[in-house]
């Protein structure tokens, strides 16, 4: 069941006894915004950085109940988040009335916890304190800061990174006993390296 502790400023979204979101005014949980997207492409490995224009936190909130299995979160910001249970688990739906073009949304984490996943990649298992583009790529050569990866890149921008894959996926699993699945095609990234959120 869908739990969820409000007050003026804050809320808690809970499923099955875990925490989902935390948030505050001070620490919101959503952020929306615009950005320009920098790509260059050499043999199949891609350079990706985004120059954020506008970032906006999402902090005033109006919470309806709309069943016991769903309930809506609405930030006067212009996202709504409709959370709802679903053959025993918990899937949240997010609409945007606005033209933005960026979305961060920021689950709970704990420090001790372990996470996996983020598709087929071969250098890291626990990926607790990394972040990596959810992008297929070539895997290139090398896997990261090696000799070979630097003589790759100098003759051919060639060279791997420790992230690089031809299946990335959107999600990722806790040893806190939870997963996470984006079902979304557009490039994204996964940051595990906050000890208070992902």
């Amino acid at each position: 069941m869908i739990n969820i502790n409000q007050d003026k400023n804050s809320f808690t979204l809970n499923y099955k006894g875990i925490t989902v979101i935390n948030h505050s005014s001070r620490k919101p949980c959503i952020e929306i915004g615009n950005g320009r997207p920098q790509v260059s492409q050499s043999h199949g490995n891609y350079k990706i950085k985004d120059r954020i224009i506008e970032k906006t936190a999402c902090r005033n909130f109006t919470i309806r109940q709309v069943s016991d299995n769903e309930l809506e979160i609405n930030f006067l910001e212009g996202i709504t988040v409709k959370a709802e249970e679903q053959e025993g688990r918990l899937v949240l739906s997010f609409t945007e009335t606005g033209s933005h073009n960026r979305f961060w949304i920021h689950f709970l984490a704990y420090e001790d916890e372990m996470i996996f996943g983020g598709g087929e990649q071969y250098s890291t298992l626990n990926l607790k304190g990394k972040k990596f583009p959810i992008w297929t790529q070539e895997q290139g050569v090398g896997r990261g800061k090696d000799l070979i990866t630097l003589l790759m890149n100098i003759h051919s921008h060639a060279g791997g990174a420790w992230y690089t894959t031809y299946f990335p996926q959107p999600t990722f699993v806790s040893t806190k006993n939870y997963f996470y699945h984006a079902d979304e095609t557009a490039y994204g990234e996964l940051d595990f390296r906050d000890k208070n959120y992902h």
